[in-house]
Protein backbone atom coordinates (compact mmCIF):
# COMPACT_ATOMS: atom_id res chain seq x y z
CA UNK A 1 0.00 0.00 0.00
CA UNK A 2 1.12 3.24 -0.97
CA UNK A 3 0.27 6.25 1.32
CA UNK A 4 1.15 10.05 0.13
CA UNK A 5 1.11 12.86 2.55
CA UNK A 6 0.86 16.03 1.11
CA UNK A 7 0.96 19.39 3.76
CA UNK A 8 2.44 17.28 6.64
CA UNK A 9 5.96 16.88 7.77
CA UNK A 10 8.53 14.16 7.21
CA UNK A 11 8.42 13.12 10.97
CA UNK A 12 4.56 13.09 11.21
CA UNK A 13 4.32 11.10 8.11
CA UNK A 14 6.10 8.67 9.56
CA UNK A 15 4.60 8.81 12.69
CA UNK A 16 1.50 8.08 10.91
CA UNK A 17 3.27 5.22 8.84
CA UNK A 18 4.44 3.46 12.16
CA UNK A 19 0.83 3.48 13.70
CA UNK A 20 -0.80 1.94 11.20
CA UNK A 21 1.96 -0.22 10.37
CA UNK A 22 1.29 -2.28 13.92
CA UNK A 23 -1.82 -2.57 12.56
CA UNK A 24 -1.44 -4.15 9.38
CA UNK A 25 0.12 -7.57 8.01
CA UNK A 26 1.30 -6.39 4.74
CA UNK A 27 3.86 -3.67 4.06
CA UNK A 28 3.13 0.37 3.91
CA UNK A 29 5.29 2.82 1.85
CA UNK A 30 5.15 6.19 2.39
CA UNK A 31 6.17 9.58 0.28
CA UNK A 32 5.78 13.00 1.10
CA UNK A 33 4.87 15.09 -1.91
CA UNK A 34 4.63 18.63 -0.58
CA UNK A 35 5.46 19.43 2.92
CA UNK A 36 5.62 23.16 2.57
CA UNK A 37 2.28 25.07 1.90
CA UNK A 38 3.97 27.99 0.00
CA UNK A 39 6.02 25.25 -2.61
CA UNK A 40 2.74 23.16 -3.15
CA UNK A 41 0.86 25.81 -3.58
CA UNK A 42 3.08 27.86 -6.05
CA UNK A 43 3.85 25.00 -7.79
CA UNK A 44 -0.31 24.58 -8.67
CA UNK A 45 0.04 28.16 -9.90
CA UNK A 46 3.13 27.94 -11.85
CA UNK A 47 2.31 24.06 -13.32
CA UNK A 48 -1.68 24.49 -13.54
CA UNK A 49 -3.27 21.99 -10.94
CA UNK A 50 -4.06 19.31 -14.03
CA UNK A 51 -0.16 18.82 -14.19
CA UNK A 52 0.44 18.75 -10.26
CA UNK A 53 -2.67 16.42 -10.20
CA UNK A 54 -0.92 13.81 -12.88
CA UNK A 55 2.62 14.29 -10.38
CA UNK A 56 0.52 13.14 -7.79
CA UNK A 57 -1.05 10.10 -9.98
CA UNK A 58 2.64 9.43 -10.62
CA UNK A 59 2.86 8.09 -7.22
CA UNK A 60 0.25 5.15 -7.44
CA UNK A 61 -1.37 6.29 -3.89
CA UNK A 62 -3.83 4.22 -2.63
CA UNK A 63 -3.96 6.19 0.46
CA UNK A 64 -3.11 10.39 0.36
CA UNK A 65 -2.51 12.11 3.74
CA UNK A 66 -3.33 15.89 3.74
CA UNK A 67 -3.17 18.89 5.84
CA UNK A 68 -5.64 21.35 4.39
CA UNK A 69 -4.32 24.11 6.25
CA UNK A 70 -1.48 23.99 3.66
CA UNK A 71 -3.76 24.95 1.28
CA UNK A 72 -5.78 28.12 -0.07
CA UNK A 73 -8.92 27.27 0.85
CA UNK A 74 -11.56 24.52 1.38
CA UNK A 75 -12.86 25.04 -2.03
CA UNK A 76 -9.50 24.83 -3.63
CA UNK A 77 -8.82 21.40 -1.11
CA UNK A 78 -12.01 19.75 -2.27
CA UNK A 79 -10.85 20.54 -6.17
CA UNK A 80 -7.83 18.70 -5.54
CA UNK A 81 -9.41 15.98 -3.96
CA UNK A 82 -11.85 15.77 -6.63
CA UNK A 83 -9.69 16.03 -9.39
CA UNK A 84 -8.11 13.40 -7.86
CA UNK A 85 -10.35 11.03 -8.06
CA UNK A 86 -11.41 11.67 -11.64
CA UNK A 87 -7.89 11.33 -12.61
CA UNK A 88 -6.61 8.16 -10.81
CA UNK A 89 -7.50 4.50 -12.40
CA UNK A 90 -7.71 3.23 -8.95
CA UNK A 91 -9.65 4.12 -6.08
CA UNK A 92 -8.25 6.82 -3.98
CA UNK A 93 -8.78 7.30 -0.14
CA UNK A 94 -7.88 10.76 1.52
CA UNK A 95 -7.60 11.13 5.20
CA UNK A 96 -7.71 14.98 6.30
CA UNK A 97 -5.36 15.74 9.22
CA UNK A 98 -6.64 19.04 11.42
CA UNK A 99 -4.46 20.27 13.88
CA UNK A 100 -7.97 21.87 15.20
CA UNK A 101 -10.77 20.07 14.62
CA UNK A 102 -13.51 22.39 15.47
CA UNK A 103 -11.61 25.25 14.17
CA UNK A 104 -10.36 23.89 10.59
CA UNK A 105 -13.49 21.84 9.92
CA UNK A 106 -15.77 24.52 9.74
CA UNK A 107 -15.11 25.87 6.65
CA UNK A 108 -15.57 22.90 5.20
CA UNK A 109 -19.03 22.43 6.74
CA UNK A 110 -20.75 24.67 4.40
CA UNK A 111 -20.45 22.21 1.54
CA UNK A 112 -22.04 19.54 3.42
CA UNK A 113 -18.95 16.88 3.28
CA UNK A 114 -19.88 12.92 3.86
CA UNK A 115 -17.51 11.51 6.08
CA UNK A 116 -16.64 7.76 6.32
CA UNK A 117 -16.49 6.52 9.94
CA UNK A 118 -14.06 3.36 10.60
CA UNK A 119 -17.41 1.15 11.38
CA UNK A 120 -17.76 2.16 7.26
CA UNK A 121 -21.26 4.17 8.06
CA UNK A 122 -21.43 7.65 6.10
CA UNK A 123 -23.04 10.62 7.45
CA UNK A 124 -23.05 14.15 6.74
CA UNK A 125 -21.94 16.65 8.74
CA UNK A 126 -23.57 20.57 8.75
CA UNK A 127 -22.72 21.85 11.87
CA UNK A 128 -19.65 21.98 14.12
CA UNK A 129 -21.92 21.16 17.49
CA UNK A 130 -22.24 17.13 15.83
CA UNK A 131 -18.40 17.22 16.75
CA UNK A 132 -17.16 15.51 19.31
CA UNK A 133 -13.59 16.33 21.20
CA UNK A 134 -13.57 13.73 23.67
CA UNK A 135 -14.35 9.82 24.01
CA UNK A 136 -17.45 8.74 25.07
CA UNK A 137 -16.79 6.21 28.09
CA UNK A 138 -20.41 4.72 26.68
CA UNK A 139 -21.91 4.23 23.59
CA UNK A 140 -25.36 2.74 22.80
Amino acid sequence: MQILGIGITRNNLNSIVKNLQKNLSHQLNSELFSDLCSDFVLEIEKNGINNVLVDIIKNKPDLIILNPDYLKDPHFCIKLIDGLKKKSDKILHFVMVFENLKKNINPFLKFIPEFELVNKMKIKFSSPELILEHNLKRFP
